[in-house]
């Protein structure tokens, strides 16, 4: 893309603005009843497996640690929590949003946004060892890559994916005996197009490295804590008391994070 091809930063930000506002600019009935699992237990419990990751991939964490036994039982639980997410996700309309917006030249304006204190307050509660510069690095990468936000509902879909494929490595990479794997939790009741084909644990599907294994972990359960953490403000877009610009910036960073972990945890993710 030359340099003509750029939009006016100034001009591209309010067409998105208006983008957002098209779509969640009036209150929508029942939203309440919608945001309050992701409230109640979703954000919570993304927040806490993304923590309890990045404490893993510390170099002075023990094989015997007992953040083991939690990632093995949380990998399960979060594949339904994923599932219910996206579901959650499609029918508030924000994959709706992110697959218009992908297709917009004015996306590309958002490399010039700087950290929202939200985002960055989101990933601080989870320990990201870098946050400012993870969200900086993520967002100029999807405006480079707008295209990537059509995929939003198919990247959840690989993240259960991935967290099947942790659940059946975890004691591998971390040098422990393996003790036996739980059964993957049944498709939760959210739309088809929400959930993921049948998989199975596939130890042997790609051989990840320490740090290549709980990176894309912490960047997969981030991105979910980016995702559910902004989904609970939609009301406050709609009314005009957050602007939508941060919001749909944050949105666009948490797919991007959720991308590059399903990439780095399964082969072509």
């Amino acid at each position: 893309m030359d340099g003509s091809s750029y939009p006016n930063p100034e001009e591209a930000m309010k067409r998105l603005n208006d983008l957002i506002l098209d779509h969640f600019g009036v209150p929508r009935p029942g939203i309440s009843s919608q945001l309050q699992p992701i409230q109640d237990q979703l954000l919570p419990s993304f927040i806490e497996t993304a923590r309890q990751v990045w404490l893993a991939a510390s170099p002075m964490h023990r094989a015997d640690d007992p953040v083991q036994n939690y990632l093995l039982e949380a990998m399960v639980q979060r594949q339904k929590d994923i599932q219910t997410l996206n579901g959650t996700l499609e029918t508030l309309g924000v994959h709706d949003l992110l697959r218009e917006a992908a297709t917009s030249t004015d996306t590309t304006a958002l490399s010039s946004l700087p950290v929202d204190s939200y985002e960055e307050r989101l990933l601080r509660a989870v320990g990201h060892p870098a946050s400012s510069a993870a969200i900086q690095e993520t967002l100029r990468r999807v405006a480079t890559e707008p295209g990537i936000l059509a995929f939003s509902g198919a990247k959840l879909e690989k993240g259960v994916q991935a967290c099947i494929y942790a659940q059946g490595n975890l004691n591998v990479v971390l040098g422990a005996p393996a003790p036996p794997t739980a059964a993957a939790v049944p498709p939760a009741a959210v739309p088809p197009a929400a959930v993921p084909p049948a998989a199975t644990p596939q130890p042997a599907a790609r051989r990840v490295g320490r740090l290549g294994f709980f990176g894309g972990l912490g960047k997969l359960f981030s991105g979910l804590v980016l995702l559910s953490g902004n989904a609970l403000v939609i009301p406050a877009v709609a009314i005009g008391t957050l602007s939508g610009i941060p919001f749909f910036a944050s949105l666009a960073t948490g797919v991007g994070l959720v991308a590059d972990g399903v990439d780095k945890l399964l082969p072509g993710g």
